[in-house]
């Protein structure tokens, strides 16, 4: 399995009935701050510089992109959809 697989796996896992009690609380509006926040971290990764990215912007990356795998599956969920649409108006 590919670790983006795996990645959203788990972030399924967090959110079915048996997973994170804060992952299963969180709504479209309560995720906006986290958003904002894991924005931010990675453009302050990117303006410390080519020397000193490496592992910083690989994990703000990747907190980012957990993030945004979370308000997937939340509008998944929701029955708005989720990560395939979104990958499918992407590809589109």
């Amino acid at each position: 399995m590919s670790q983006l697989l795996r990645l959203v796996d788990i972030v399924a896992q967090l959110r079915g009935e048996e997973g994170c009690p804060w992952d299963n609380a969180q709504d479209l509006q309560t995720m906006r701050p986290y958003l904002l926040e894991e924005t931010y971290e990675v453009l302050e990764a990117m303006e410390a510089g080519a020397e000193s990215q490496g592992e910083g912007i690989t994990g703000e990356l990747g907190d980012l992109l957990f993030v945004i795998l979370l308000l997937a599956q939340i509008t998944h969920d929701q029955g708005h959809g989720g990560l395939e649409d979104v990958a499918r108006k992407i590809s589109e």
